[in-house]
């Protein structure tokens, strides 16, 4: 069973593996640390430990034979491409809390350009007499799954243009989909430092609901990028973006903003 647990481990890393510790050992010590570590830190760190479990994310309950979770490090990251998007060759040493440090090389791609972040805009459109409520969605080429796909206004920040991701959101949204003006509602606290795109990018981002925006008064869209060419611009129902989502043809970011969008219209009664 040892032999079995340590050439699991072996298969996940570049770095030969040296650990005489089994799970069960690892785990026994962790325990013992632990222990020693609350019964000498006195009543303040039973009060401190009290309040982390009331916080805290839930966590595995099973005897995990690969705790490194206790601690990784980026110990290198070279870049190995770059035009639109970089690709970095990212190494992370992880350090278990017994035997030996263990090194694992990443593929990582993020937008240096970007600030490795982007702000996704929802044209939200109220009901009215003689509509139901709408949102605005363009729809257009991915190259990943060479497809057209729809997805809320989104894109780069840039520092030259934009203040802030909230003027990145207006933007794109008046570029994308040729809407203006509205109410600006941010779905994430200011100081958050934005949603992971993928588990394997560098780039976040920040979701932004705006409530009655109008059409530009030129009537046109203003300038687009060589890429967003293939644009096209629908206004839908609430229940044919769900069909959207549920069918995989809404992009993940903006599946993520709609999901956080919905809980601030319906509380306004706009849903």
């Amino acid at each position: 069973m040892n032999t079995l647990w340590a050439c699991r481990t072996a298969s996940l890393v570049k770095t030969r593996l040296v650990c005489p510790f089994t799970p069960q050992t690892c785990n026994k010590a962790v325990k013992a640390r632990q222990m020693a570590s609350a019964s000498s830190s006195g009543a303040a760190a039973a009060s401190t430990v009290e309040s982390a479990k009331a916080s805290a994310v839930p966590t595995s309950t099973l005897d995990d034979p690969h705790p490194w979770h206790e601690r990784f490090d980026i110990t290198e990251d070279r870049t190995v491409y770059k035009r639109y998007l970089t690709v970095y060759d990212r190494v992370v040493t992880f350090t278990p809390a017994c035997g030996e440090p263990h090194s694992v090389n990443y593929d990582v791609v993020g937008h240096p350009s970007a600030s490795f972040c982007f702000a996704v805009a929802i044209p939200f459109h109220p009901a009215t007499e003689t509509a139901p409520a709408q949102v605005t969605v363009v729809r257009e080429y991915a190259q990943g799954p060479n497809l057209l796909m729809y997805c809320f206004p989104s894109g780069g920040f840039d520092k030259a243009k934009h203040a802030d991701l909230r003027q990145c959101a207006q933007a794109e949204m008046a570029e994308e989909a040729m809407l203006v003006g509205g109410e600006v509602v941010a779905l994430l606290p200011e100081d958050h430092p934005g949603q992971s795109e993928l588990k394997w990018s560098r780039n976040t981002f920040k979701p932004y609901l705006i409530i009655d925006p109008h059409p530009a008064p030129s009537g046109h869209a203003a300038t687009r990028d060589a890429e967003e060419h293939t644009i096209e611009v629908l206004r839908i129902t609430i229940p044919e973006l769900r069909k959207l989502i549920a069918e995989g043809q809404l992009m993940l970011p903006s599946v993520y903003a709609f999901f956080l969008a919905q809980d601030v219209l319906q509380q306004r009664k706009l849903l």
